[in-house]
């Protein structure tokens, strides 16, 4: 177990900048909290810079971190999913603008701004940040939106106008081999991207037992003898969650006598009304009645099911697998973004090639009629995250990254070595 350091110890001071802070979470924010209250943990000095939001304080403290939340043109958005493009690149400008006013105000108090994302905001205050002496760090967890890695075959002509200021970026976190080759199609070079997976809180996403189980289902509202095969993320049509509503329907045709199983969908999106319909059409309306919409937590909603089905088409690196595979849950998954590297098939997954209906159901049908393949497959998957992604190993490379950032121009490449670690 490593010890927590003293505020004495020295660290190099950080500011993390982030559009989206407690409460409002997506995956790379909950990366973002995870990382941020670790490192207040060992008195590491590190400061927030997150958007106002409409109920919470301009100088917020979340889980021991120090707030500021700064000026936008959209404090009571939390979710852009639903917003228009317009709007969206409106509201990433204003937070970009205040957010960097916020560091000029700060400069005595960092030495490296961790940037979470390679977008506006980025592109905006990385320039100035060098101006000032200071060292970048822009943390990369997709592959969507206006990401870096994503710009020349989305934004093309946007890419020719933020690529240079994306320069003044002195390195970029990946957390896998497809966001680094995105990155790399981008120009950036080999010795600016270092590759730090994700972490995972191992003890809040934890295998439940069979009276946790049935507790949590009791509290969630959910039924207590039907098998549950659980997804969660945003309800988009990337997700490809229409497609395991219909693997569900197919599979509800070939049940017997016994409980049918359910899909429990967490999470909330564009595509969400279009589900519901599409479940009520399909017989499952009493299931989708169940669906929660986004959550606070997930963890007791994972830990509350049997299986966990994943049939995105396009990711980073999606935190929801990675918490499935810590709660214990046999995944069944497309091989996208870093899961590919991340999920063998039959050792601690199920590979689908696609999101396909049939494949889906023959899959969950398989796990759920033989519970000794599932269960090998959730212990595999939960070994695989303590290995992978426990919370401390991973903070230790960040502490390791900034300190390198403070007193180097760029990581270099002993910090890409065989085995992922610094050098």
């Amino acid at each position: 177990m490593i010890e927590d350091k003293q505020p004495g110890d020295q660290a190099t001071p950080v500011v993390i900048v982030t559009q989206f802070f407690v409460p409002s979470l997506g995956g790379s924010e909950s990366q973002i909290v995870l990382l941020a209250s670790r490192m207040v943990r060992r008195g590491v000095p590190v400061h927030v810079i997150a958007r106002k939001l409409k109920g919470r304080p301009k100088d917020d403290l979340i889980e021991g971190v120090t707030v500021s939340r700064v000026f936008n043109t959209a404090p009571g958005t939390t979710d852009f999913s639903r917003s228009s493009l317009a709007s969206m690149l409106l509201a990433s400008l204003t937070f970009g603008l205040a957010a960097t006013w916020q560091l000029v105000l700060q400069r005595s108090h960092w030495h490296v701004v961790h940037w979470n994302g390679s977008s506006l905001p980025t592109a905006l205050g990385a320039p100035v940040v060098k101006l000032l002496g200071g060292k970048s760090l822009a943390h990369v967890s997709g592959l969507a939106g206006f990401e870096l890695g994503s710009l020349r075959k989305r934004f093309g002509p946007l890419a020719l106008l933020t690529r240079p200021l994306f320069a003044m970026v002195d390195a970029f976190r990946s957390s896998g081999r497809a966001i680094s080759e995105a990155l790399a199609s981008e120009g950036v070079a080999a010795t600016r991207i270092v590759e730090i997976p994700n972490a995972v809180d191992s003890e809040r996403f934890r295998p439940a037992t069979d009276d946790e189980r049935r507790r949590l289902r009791e509290e969630l509202g959910l039924p207590l003898e039907r098998p549950l095969v659980a997804f969660c993320g945003r309800l988009n049509a990337g997700k490809n969650v229409a497609a395991l509503v219909g693997a569900m329907a197919k599979l509800r045709s070939r049940c017997g006598d016994g409980p049918a199983p359910m899909l429990l969908v967490v999470g909330d999106g564009p595509e969400r009304n279009t589900l519901l319909e599409q479940a009520d059409g399909a017989g499952l309306g009493a299931d989708a009645r169940h669906w929660p919409g986004r959550v606070e937590d997930p963890a007791p909603w994972l830990r509350a099911s049997d299986v966990f089905a994943f049939p995105s088409s396009s990711e980073g690196t999606p935190n929801a697998v990675i918490e499935a595979m810590a709660c214990g849950l046999p995944v069944i998954s497309t091989p996208v973004g870093t899961l590919e590297d991340l999920l063998t098939h039959q050792e601690n997954a199920l590979l689908v090639p696609s999101a396909d209906e049939t494949l889906l159901s023959d899959s969950i049908e398989r796990l759920l009629g033989t519970p000794e393949e599932a269960s090998k497959l959730g212990v595999a998957a939960r070994d695989t995250v303590l290995h992978l992604h426990a919370p401390e190993p991973v903070v230790d490379r960040y502490l390791a990254l900034y300190e390198q950032l403070h007193t180097h121009s760029a990581p270099g490449e002993s910090w890409r070595s065989a085995e992922g670690e610094p050098a």
